[in-house]
């Protein structure tokens, strides 16, 4: 088994040296040409192991591609909007839960239509007193956005 150096990258993939640090025996008698067979064991060691500050190249060029699909989709948007704002004038910033940058108010919760999120709206529905305090404590964490992802003893 003959000792190679390896790469770990920031994206976890690793790679071993193409270069051996140390030949086996066997290894060594197949270069002598008094084995029939070269070494087909490879093996790393903690001590030669390098981190290498960067993505490895298959997940370098994959990050690549995104970003350009990416910058496409972007300069697409823009001149759809751009398109709009043409169009439509200033109708499109008086459409409900667009502001005017083109960004949905909607997602941030400060739309107009006075929709509510499931917790306020859950919230709504369970405004009967409650005396204990613990309870209260409960009912008032299970209504909250991500109270699914808590471990707050029975649900409903």
């Amino acid at each position: 088994m003959c000792r190679f150096r390896q790469s770990i990258f920031t994206c976890n993939h690793t790679q071993p040296s193409p270069s051996r640090i140390i030949s086996c025996p066997t290894q060594q008698a197949y270069e002598a040409g008094k084995f029939p067979s070269p070494c087909g064991v490879a093996k790393t060691h903690a001590c030669t192991t390098i981190r290498a500050e960067r993505l490895c190249d298959s997940c370098a060029a994959r990050k690549e591609r995104l970003d350009n699909r990416f910058s496409d989709v972007r300069t697409r948007i823009a001149g759809l909007r751009k398109h709009l704002g043409e169009a439509y004038g200033e109708c499109l910033k008086h459409v409900d839960g667009v502001d005017g940058a083109g960004q949905g108010k909607g997602a941030s919760g400060s739309g107009k239509s006075g929709e509510k999120r499931e917790g306020e709206a859950a919230k709504g529905q369970d405004e009967k007193a409650v005396d204990d305090p613990v309870e209260a404590f409960l009912k008032m964490k299970r209504n909250e956005k991500y109270a699914h992802l808590m471990m707050l003893g029975s649900y409903y």
